[in-house]
C-alpha cells in the first residue's frame, strides 16, 4: 500500500467524522512563497515568487478540514563558472489540513502534503554545465510527500458570504527544503455540509 493511498483513506476517515459539517467554504489567494533548499541555501541562492492557490473548507465549532492547491514559481540567481543564470523552482502542492480554531477568526493548521517539485535553468548551458549545475545545487524533478503546517487569520467575522483573509504557511517539500508562503485572499463561505448532502 503507497503512502498516498495510506494518505487518502486517513483524510477520507476524518471527513467522515466531520460529516456534520455545515459551515463550508470556497477560496482563491495569491501568495509571495520564500524557498529554504539546504543544497543552494549554503550558496547564498533562495528563490522567492509568487503563485496561486485555491481551497475548500469546512468547520464546525473549533474544529476544521481544508484542502488546498498552491502553485508556486520562484526564481533564483546564481553564478556557475563566471557566468550568470537562474533557477526556476516550479511547485504545486496539493495539501490536506486540520484546522484548530483559537477564537473566530484565527486559526492553527496542519496536516500533510503531495509536493511536485521542478527545477530548471532559465539560460540554456551545454549538458557537461547543466549536470554540474545541477550536482551542486541539488536541482530535482520529483513527487514527494511532507508535512504542512501554518497559521490563518479571517479579516471579518462572518458566518455566511464573503470573507478575506491572510495565512503563513510552511511546506516541507523535501527533509532538506521548505517553502515559506505569505498568502491574502478571499473566501465564501455557505452552508453544504455532507449531512445535507446526503439528506436530499
Amino acid at each position: 500500500m503507497t503512502y498516498r493511498f495510506k494518505t487518502v483513506l486517513i483524510f477520507a476517515s476524518i471527513l467522515s467524522c466531520f460529516s456534520t459539517f455545515g459551515l463550508s467554504y470556497l477560496g482563491v489567494n495569491g501568495n509571495l512563497s520564500k524557498v529554504s533548499y539546504e543544497p543552494m541555501s549554503q550558496y547564498n541562492v533562495e528563490p522567492i515568487g509568487l503563485g496561486v492557490g485555491y481551497l475548500f473548507g469546512m468547520r464546525s465549532g473549533f474544529a476544521g478540514i481544508e484542502f488546498s492547491y498552491s502553485g508556486l514559481k520562484a526564481k533564483g540567481k546564481i553564478r556557475h563558472d563566471s557566468a550568470d543564470n537562474t533557477i526556476i523552482h516550479t511547485q504545486g502542492t496539493y495539501a490536506a489540513m486540520l484546522n484548530l480554531y483559537l477564537n473566530p477568526r484565527l486559526y492553527f493548521k496542519f496536516g500533510y502534503a503531495l509536493y511536485k517539485v521542478d527545477h530548471t535553468l532559465e539560460n540554456g548551458v551545454t549538458s557537461a554545465k547543466e549536470a554540474s549545475i545541477k550536482d551542486i545545487y541539488g536541482m530535482m524533478n520529483s513527487s514527494k510527500g511532507g508535512l504542512a503546517y501554518g497559521l490563518s487569520f479571517d479579516f471579518f467575522k462572518v458566518n455566511r458570504g464573503f470573507n478575506l483573509y491572510t495565512s503563513i504557511d510552511r511546506y516541507s517539500f523535501d527533509k532538506l527544503g521548505t517553502t515559506t508562503s505569505i498568502q491574502v485572499g478571499a473566501k465564501f463561505l455557505f452552508d453544504f455540509g455532507f449531512k445535507s448532502l446526503f439528506s436530499r
